[in-house]
């Protein structure tokens, strides 16, 4: 009963403005705290929001790197088709970019060039052609009419070129500059050129010359350039004859080749 006494007893004061300053003080002293406690409630909910939808962030994350990763291979995918495109134009849609003997019964098989982690001297790399398309070791590798190597080894899916920069490699070569024809071998000089020897000191060899593949060494086809000489050494008292020879191409720089396979009948 007491306390309905009172309660009525405090109504009755509210209602007649008594307790307004003391409502009035509470107010103004309390704001500030109310105000850093709906501040901290908000940050509150916010974190909690956070929290719940971490989850669906990090998969929406997770979706677009997979999605640029499958953009990105698409668009290696067409680099490497555009340059699949550019040199099958070069090999066989211009006619005078040909070399003077063309194998018609030779099947020239597009390869891509995948590199090789254990070669430090720059001279080998694979290709992403082998046995089931037709390489066989020895086969002959060139882009559009330049000489460019041969298949050292072969595997089912894959082929090791050996490029003509091989100490390895050795090439039978005549002058197409000269009037003579002159004659020699070209090999590759440490990896980083190559060099051609044997020309007797009679003949004719000058810088600029241009120097194809003859056929005589029973290795390479005849008719496709292997380099341009670059300078030439020589001793008066010596019979023979030596010079440096630039490719014509970057070997290196090459992404596709085409190696020469011919069908059994």
């Amino acid at each position: 009963m007491k306390y309905l006494v009172v309660s009525f007893i405090l109504v009755v004061i509210s209602f007649f403005g008594v307790l307004r300053p003391l409502e009035d003080f509470a107010a103004f002293a309390f704001s500030p705290v109310q105000g850093q406690v709906r501040i901290l409630g908000l940050g509150l909910r916010d974190t909690f929001n956070f929290f719940l939808n971490i989850s669906g962030i990090y998969s929406e994350n997770q979706a677009l790197k997979e999605e640029i990763l499958d953009l990105e291979q698409k668009l290696i995918e067409l680099k490497i088709l555009e340059e699949e495109r550019r040199a099958l134009k070069d090999q066989f849609l211009e006619g005078d970019q040909k070399p003077d003997y063309f194998e018609e019964e030779a099947l020239y098989i597009l390869s891509t060039l995948t590199g090789v982690s254990q070669d430090l001297s720059g001279t080998m790399m694979y290709a992403n052609s082998g046995h089931v398309h037709g390489v066989t070791k020895d086969s002959i590798v060139v882009y559009k009419n330049y000489l460019v190597g041969k298949v050292l080894k072969v595997e089912a899916y894959r082929s090791l070129i050996v490029f003509l920069y091989s100490p390895d490699v050795s090439v039978a070569v005549k002058n197409v500059d000269s009037l003579d024809q002159t004659e020699g071998v070209v090999r590759g000089d440490f990896g980083t050129s190559l060099k051609m020897e044997r020309v007797l000191q009679s003949e004719s060899l000058s810088k600029g010359d241009v120097l194809v593949s003859s056929g005589k060494e029973g290795v390479f086809p005849p008719g496709y350039i292997v380099g341009r000489v670059s300078e030439v050494y020589e001793v008066p008292a010596e019979p023979v004859k030596s010079a440096r020879v630039e490719p014509m191409i970057g070997l290196e720089d090459l992404s596709v080749v085409f190696i020469l396979t011919y069908p059994r009948n």
